[in-house]
């Protein structure tokens, strides 16, 4: 194993003890982090797979823990069967407004899409201009992004040598639909026009090998790109906004509190204060102007266990606490009409696979686990303005590829989180 890839073991390591020890409503870039650090290369399978189960080791036993908020009174409840059998009993609902893949290939409302095996349906596809933006499966440590038509063809962007992320970084749609951002370059959809996003960590004259000081991008706001680069500090990158014109603006220090909600809309913000013993209170902030703009706080009443999603809206925050939502705005709990601890979910087994499908819906696939290389997944769509939760179109049965990049885990998938 060499030297960097060394280092960034330990230092995967550290970062976990680090999460343990800091606010843990950021595990939800852990959590996506978590998956990027995941690498591909066969010498490093073994000992990232032991960091991944030390990951999982130490950031769940909090939810479970005294001080912990849930422990569910009734394991029958969250078995997957349970889930799937509440989900069945909802009235049904039109399809998923966003793509999915099943057996048939790639689902976009009533659009079909055969793909082949070129496709690495264990990550999520999104729209972009010509079609749905996807990933190559290679066997390089590089990201491989294409694009595929509406007849099944694909057309690959430049790759990406993500020799750091051992090609688990992400690829980020721009709200138009025409630019791509991945590794270290912005790539427009329509003509392959690439351009370099400035402040690399990795084009350092002297780059750290202690920590994974790579450029890690957080999404598209409405004024441009967020990501974070260099300066860095302790792998903690500067939040830097990229605006349209190409010209980049500073939006914080290394190891800011206040930084983009990565994954989701890149244009909002949330802290975490854990000050009082079992009353997190959290911290909004929306980017205006190229600064972050304070806006509401509230105080939990409990301790947070993990911070997920916010809505694209900013107004709901989906957290580990489902069939509850944190109200952002108004400082209060509301919730969906879901029956005890059937949405409890402490191992994080699908919960990082809900998503929002718009301001007020949130989209779950529930699983009825593998069995024989099979699996049934009944997605449920919750309104947050009505609490009425229905089925988003038919179960769908996935046959789980047998040479699935374990790094990802079983393919096809449905996903519809940000990680």
């Amino acid at each position: 194993m060499d030297t960097q890839l060394e280092e960034r073991m330990k230092h995967d390591l550290f970062d976990v003890t680090r999460a343990v020890e800091a606010p843990v409503g950021f595990a939800h870039e852990a959590l996506r982090l978590g998956r990027q650090r995941r690498r591909r290369r066969t010498g490093t399978l073994i000992a990232c797979g032991a960091v991944a189960a030390f990951t999982g080791a130490m950031l769940v036993p909090a939810l479970g823990s005294e001080g912990g908020r849930r422990i569910a009174s009734d394991p029958a409840s969250k078995v997957p069967s349970a889930q799937l059998e509440w989900a069945r009993s909802l009235p049904q609902g039109p399809m998923p407004a966003l793509p999915m893949w099943t057996d048939d290939g790639l689902r976009d409302g009533e659009t079909r899409v055969v793909v082949d095996g070129r496709v690495d349906t264990a990550r999520p596809a999104q729209r972009v201009v010509g079609g749905w933006l996807v990933m190559l499966r290679t066997d390089a440590p590089e990201l491989a992004p294409a694009v595929l038509s509406a007849d099944g063809a694909l057309r690959p962007l430049a790759p990406y040598p993500d020799e750091v992320n051992g090609g688990a970084g992400g690829a980020f749609v721009s709200p138009d639909g025409r630019e791509v951002a991945y590794g270290n370059r912005v790539v427009d959809a329509a003509t392959d026009d690439l351009t370099e996003i400035s402040h690399d960590p990795l084009l350092l004259e002297h780059p750290s090998l202690k920590y994974p000081n790579s450029l890690v991008i957080a999404g598209w706001s409405d004024e441009g790109l967020v990501y974070s680069g260099a300066p860095t500090i302790e792998g903690m990158g500067t939040e830097w906004l990229l605006r349209p014109d190409g010209s980049t603006v500073r939006l914080g220090a290394p190891g800011s509190d206040v930084r983009s909600s990565a994954g989701g809309t890149a244009g909002l913000a949330m802290t975490y204060d854990y000050g009082e013993k079992q009353n997190t209170c959290t911290t909004s902030y929306a980017l205006r102007d190229a600064k972050w703009l304070k806006g509401a706080t509230g105080c939990l009443g409990r301790d947070l266990g993990e911070s997920l999603d916010l809505s694209p809206d900013g107004r709901w925050l989906l957290t580990d606490d489902l069939p509850e939502l944190w109200d952002v705005q108004n400082g209060e709990w509301t919730s969906f009409d879901a029956p005890g601890d059937v949405l409890a979910d402490d191992h994080f087994e699908w919960l990082g696979a809900a998503g929002w499908e718009s301001d007020d819906a949130l989209l779950i696939p529930l699983n009825d686990g593998e069995t024989a290389g099979k699996q049934t997944i009944q997605v449920v769509r919750c309104k947050v303005s009505t609490g009425a939760c229905e089925k988003a179109g038919t179960k769908v049965q996935l046959t789980l590829a047998p040479d699935a990049d374990p790094m990802f885990g079983p393919a096809p998938v449905i996903s519809f989180g940000n990680y």
